[in-house]
């Protein structure tokens, strides 16, 4: 399992550091070629078409876990009903996504002299160019559900690569105009997605049972609803912050943005790593080995929060470096020192649970697994956003982290009754632990 386990969260690693050079990589062209105030409509732009992945509603892992589980000659029907799936779920992720953009375009201060049809055209054109995380999903969840997380790195670094060149060759090389650079992004995207088209799975479609692709249908959707919430409330929390920061602190938004970007980078490439965990952790549970299960929850944590403190010290200390090369002129060192410090501390709170996560993928019903984020949404809503408007950004930012500390021990809790009565205090007790010893050394780094 190690071995395999090392290859796929490499393969994920891969294509985690492949999404860190398309955001690295936009930011830096972005901030040489546009003003300070095209470069906040064009960033706002952005944090609306990151809203895409939340719409995929994990359906990968859903898939995965459904093809692990099921009889081998029901795939071709679960592969069709995911398909089917993907597609509603673009259509929608498009409509909620433009409406949005129109809607932020009315409240944010940042876009006041900014023709609503631009913003809405901008919003529209980056959105089609991420689609393709949606409809894509059926296959990646085959490829993981056989351990081949390989082809899906290749899709996904195909088709940011196509993005990136093509922005670079032709997009910016001609204009600086944001919705020229935006169907330059969203054209390349595609055209490497058709470039990687033999690394994405097609085996839905031969089946024509019609009642058996429903029934599978409805069952996946009921699973759906899990995911659902869990994903859309995690995005919303995360992806909504550029947004939220853009009503609550409009002077500092372009420092908050850089901050909120470079913490997303190290969030990402350590939650893909742990995505690979899905399917082994999936038959581990099949076969009943409670106590391997037992070992990956006590010191996956411990692995995690190392790499997450290491990761952010790092970015801490070559700040200075990295904002001379990456986005000159865009925000002050100190602008952004202020913003990482305090999302850091959220990321680590609600990162030592990646692998508790995994876990609850793997096994979890749909009410175990929207119970942990609509509590942290519930504390980000009622709590963390009246202080946010009250008391400014910083207290917004640490109301935050509080609520995913809050959230995190309480997802551990939910999830340690898949172990054995006696095992649950120590695991519980090693998490508190990790997560005071992580939390303290960030403190003490970024202090």
């Amino acid at each position: 399992m190690l071995h395999r386990f090392a290859s796929n969260a490499l393969a994920n690693l891969i294509a985690g550091v492949s999404g860190t050079v398309f955001q690295l990589g936009l930011t830096a062209i972005a901030s040489r070629r546009f003003d300070r105030d095209t470069f906040t409509v064009w960033s706002l732009a952005l944090s609306m078409a990151a809203l895409v992945p939340l719409f995929a509603v994990n359906l990968s892992t859903v898939v995965t876990r459904e093809l692990v589980e099921l009889p081998s000659a029901r795939a071709g029907i679960a592969m069709r009903a995911s398909h089917e799936i993907s597609w509603a779920l673009g259509a929608v992720a498009l409509v909620v996504i433009a409406a949005f953009g129109l809607g932020l375009h009315q409240v944010s201060r940042p876009l006041a002299g900014v023709s609503s049809i631009f913003f809405f055209s901008l919003v529209l054109v980056l959105t089609i160019g991420q689609l393709w995380q949606i409809l894509c999903q059926p296959g990646f969840g085959w490829f993981y559900a056989h351990e081949k997380n390989w082809q899906v790195a290749r899709t996904f670094a195909s088709a940011r690569i196509g993005a990136l060149a093509s922005l670079l060759l032709i997009g910016l090389a001609a204009s600086g105009d944001p919705l020229t650079a935006a169907l330059c992004i969203a054209g390349g995207a595609w055209l490497g997605i058709a470039a990687a088209g033999r690394t994405v799975s097609n085996r839905a479609a031969v089946d024509t049972d019609v009642a058996a692709v429903r029934e599978q249908r409805l069952r996946m959707r009921h699973l759906l609803k899990g995911f659902a919430i869990w994903s859309v409330g995690s995005a919303a929390i995360q992806n909504g912050l550029p947004a939220l920061l853009s009503v609550i602190e409009p002077r500092h938004y372009n420092g908050f943005f850089l901050a909120y970007t470079l913490n997303l980078v190290v969030l990402g490439i350590v939650g893909n790593v742990a995505s690979a965990l899905l399917a082994p952790l999936s038959r581990k549970r099949l076969a009943g080995d409670v106590k391997g299960l037992e070992r990956w929850l006590a010191w996956a944590p411990v692995a995690t929060g190392l790499v997450l403190v290491v990761s952010l010290a790092v970015l801490w200390w070559e700040l200075d470096n990295l904002l001379t090369y990456w986005s000159p002129g865009i925000a002050s060192i100190d602008e952004v020192r202020r913003y990482i410090h305090w999302l850091a501390l959220q990321t680590i709170a609600r990162s030592l649970t990646l692998i508790y996560s995994v876990l609850m993928s793997s096994a979890g019903t749909p009410w175990q697994l929207s119970r942990p984020i609509l509590l942290e949404l519930s504390l980000t809503l009622f709590v963390a956003l009246p202080l946010g408007w009250w008391g400014g950004d910083i207290a917004f930012l640490a109301a935050l982290a509080g609520a995913g500390l809050i959230t995190a021990l309480y997802m551990v809790r939910t999830t340690l009754d898949i172990c054995a009565q006696q095992s649950r205090g120590r695991l519980f007790g090693l998490f508190a632990l990790t997560q005071l010893l992580a939390l303290g050394t960030w403190e003490w780094i970024s202090g």
